[in-house]
């Protein structure tokens, strides 16, 4: 288990309460923002997605700025596919007392196998009609903002030019720059002129075998 600070390390325990009490078909993920490229602190059933100790975040931001909101920054039921397995994804932003965002806790469900015998039985009715299951999208500046707030706050100032392209290419890897402003700000932390974030940005895209190494995209 990766250190985990004092704020975070009390839903240790309900990651493991959740895990036990659901079953192994129920992955829980704990993530730290204050460091972004290996957010993820704590991993109950990690064989469900492969989700381990030391890597980032997938999904959040998108989820962020696509997911079904039912309160806050509760971002609840959508959908992805992994391995062959369809999992359905809850995630929880966390906060600390000042009501900065610190991190995050991941539920991944495999709804596999009751997908398919929701589709078994169903197929025995009249009427059936096969479709996997869907979630209607909204957007979420604030808690999207949160995030990236969360991630500028993480880079250390003045870097040199390459941990300044590795914290490009990550950002680009989450999507960051599809949100209004975003360069301007990470410009602003970083403390360069927002035509080098341009620069950076157009490098990295015609030098991707630079970055292979570079969290992608397929989990939350």
């Amino acid at each position: 288990m990766a250190n985990i600070s004092p704020l975070l390390s009390a839903f240790v325990p309900v990651a493991d309460l959740i895990g036990a009490a659901v079953g192994p078909d129920v992955e829980v993920v704990l993530h730290d923002l204050s460091t972004p490229l290996h957010s993820v602190v704590y991993v109950v059933n990690g064989h469900v997605t492969g989700r381990k100790v030391g890597q980032t975040f997938e999904h959040l931001f998108s989820d962020a700025l696509k997911g079904r909101v039912a309160s806050g920054d509760l971002i609840d039921n959508y959908y992805f596919k992994t391995a062959g397995k369809t999992i359905r994804s809850s995630s929880l932003m966390l906060r600390d007392p000042s009501g900065r965002l610190i991190g995050a806790i991941c539920i991944n469900i495999d709804v596999s196998k009751i997908t398919a015998a929701i589709r078994d039985l169903s197929a025995l009715l009249p009427g059936y009609v096969n479709s996997a299951p869907q979630v209607e999208s909204h957007t979420l500046p604030e808690t999207a903002s949160a995030l990236v707030n969360s991630m500028l706050e993480a880079m250390p100032e003045r870097p040199t030019r390459s941990e300044r392209l590795e914290l490009i290419a990550f950002l680009i890897s989450k999507n960051v720059f599809d949100m209004r402003g975003s360069i301007e700000r990470v410009a602003s932390r970083l403390g360069v002129a927002n035509v080098t974030i341009y620069s950076d940005i157009k490098y990295i895209r015609t030098h991707p075998e630079e970055f292979q190494s570079l969290p992608q995209e397929p989990k939350p």
